[in-house]
């Protein structure tokens, strides 16, 4: 992994541990094996030992190990998983939340770590108003990155359908 590849950056431990208090992570839906954050996580395809890369297994069935984009974001129980995403960060951005908002309909906690980019389309397209969004103050040291991003963070929290989020009454 380059320290110039942006799609393949670590989170922080310390930056997921302080999410994790209040989240309560169950799945990582877009890892890899070495840097995964939950127990439960996905990895891209190219990157899974148990298929290795082939995406069927002996059941025919479509690996159930990688490739986040294909797979629910549920626990092993099956109830919706509340979800730490830290996506590549490149053209594929936009699918990813895209994902997230569909999981979040669907009854999943979709707590995101993205760059601080409101001038592009995945932004107007998948968190303006869609997201609750936390900025993050200063700039996110990644593991495996050279030096600090010449860019700000935020985390975007997609909430279940239905989530209550305040007071909803007009007033008079």
């Amino acid at each position: 992994m380059s320290p110039a590849d942006r799609t393949c950056w670590e989170t922080p431990p310390e930056l997921f541990d302080r999410l994790d208090r209040v989240f309560r992570f169950d799945l990582d839906p877009c890892a890899l094996p070495a840097t995964a954050k939950c127990r439960l996580f996905f990895v891209p395809p190219d990157r899974c030992t148990q298929c290795d890369g082939m995406r069927v297994r002996e059941d025919l069935r479509i690996c159930d190990c990688c490739d986040g984009l294909d797979q629910p974001w549920t626990t092993e129980d099956g109830r919706p998983a509340v979800c730490f995403l830290n996506p590549p960060y490149g053209r594929g951005i936009g699918t990813w939340l895209a994902k997230a908002r569909a999981e979040a309909e669907k009854g999943a906690t979709v707590v995101a770590l993205l760059p601080d980019d409101q001038s592009t389309r995945w932004f107007h397209d998948h968190v303006h108003r869609i997201a609750d969004v936390w900025p993050l103050d200063g700039r996110v040291k990644f593991v495996g990155a050279a030096g600090s991003p010449n860019f700000g963070s935020i985390i975007a929290i997609y909430w279940p359908a239905g989530f209550w989020r305040g007071n909803t009454r007009k007033e008079a």
